[in-house]
């Protein structure tokens, strides 16, 4: 890693084994969204761009919180499927849903700019 520590040092401070983050360092797999708010926190930046579409911006969302598209929606208080509709763009959040939507994303925002993902 480029922070000059060890596999189990990383893995400890993410809360990953060091076998995961192995496979990661390797490219042979990629963090699960559980796993992004330890990596953000060692790495102490976001490594991906957020992006501006609805997509885009849920994804990020999720992963900078570590949270599965049911636990979106169980916060939002949705359907998993709308979020999953949402996600992949094939609906967009209705009229009645979208101050909520725009709230989590203003929350996105904050985090970014505060650099604290």
């Amino acid at each position: 890693m480029d922070r000059g520590l060890l596999q189990r040092e990383a893995a400890n401070q993410i809360g990953a084994d060091p076998k995961t983050v192995a496979n990661w360092e390797a490219g042979r797999s990629e963090p699960a969204i559980w796993h992004w708010p330890g990596v953000l926190r060692m790495l102490g930046f976001i490594p991906f761009e957020i992006g501006e579409t609805i997509p885009e911006r849920l994804r990020a969302y999720r992963m900078i919180r570590g949270i599965s598209q049911a636990d979106l929606a169980t916060e939002v208080g949705v359907d998993e499927s709308t979020i999953q509709g949402w996600e992949t763009g094939a609906q967009a959040p209705s009229p009645a849903l979208r101050p909520r939507f725009d709230e989590l994303i203003d929350d996105l925002e904050r985090a970014v700019t505060a650099g604290t993902p």
